[in-house]
């Protein structure tokens, strides 16, 4: 009888230790495996980012185009948005959107550049102003001055809190307002602008000395 007890006690040691490794092991092997996942898939990306960049200095733009799609297709979901080299697949497709002047489709992921950064909890991610700068760049392009005025207005006003008012992306900001406003003939904003624009760069040489 006790025999008996004994190997039962063995089967279910058995048993139990057989159990935890089949619930063990998928995550550890997750755990190993993920690092060399998200390796493997920044290497792919460098290299589209590199094919992209060499389609189009020869001026072939829609392979260009395929190879950062592809290689945003591949990255996003494993290495996310804030990943430099899919910042990297990111910016070329939208060159190569801008080379071919297909505006639409450089909107399109513009606003789904901006929706997600807006989406990012507790903090102002660093590359929204960037790509609220470049959309108002798109709309100024195309004369469309209404829709660009406030994104660059929400882009300086990003980049003050952030980085400074005396940084230069802010200093470029308000020199692009103030251009925005020459060109669309409002002389009373154009001028505040450069009276702002003015007094930071006496101040930047002030400083300096």
């Amino acid at each position: 009888m006790r025999i008996k007890m004994k190997y039962r006690n063995v089967a279910c040691w058995i048993v139990a230790i057989a159990f935890g490794f089949a619930i063990s092991s998928p995550v550890s092997a997750q755990i190993s495996i993920l690092p060399t996942q998200e390796a493997a898939t920044e290497g792919l990306v460098d290299r589209l980012n590199q094919q992209t960049l060499d389609l189009t200095l020869q001026e072939k733009y829609e392979e260009a185009a395929a190879a950062a799609e592809h290689a945003i297709e591949a990255g996003e979901p494993i290495l996310g948005l804030s990943n430099p080299a899919l910042a990297i697949s990111f910016d070329r497709l939208l060159t190569v959107y801008h080379l071919q002047k297909q505006y639409d489709k450089a909107e399109a992921l513009l606003l789904r550049l901006i929706r997600s950064y807006d989406s990012t909890p507790n903090e102002t991610h660093p590359s929204l102003a960037p790509s609220l700068s470049r959309l108002a760049d798109l709309y100024r392009e195309q004369e469309q001055y209404i829709k660009a005025e406030p994104l660059y207005l929400r882009a300086l006003s990003i980049q003050e809190k952030r980085l400074g008012a005396n940084h230069p992306a802010a200093i470029s900001a308000i020199e692009t307002l103030a251009n925005l406003y020459k060109a669309t003939d409002n002389p009373t904003q154009a001028q505040q602008f450069l009276q702002r624009l003015n007094t930071l760069r006496q101040q930047g040489k002030t400083n300096l000395r």
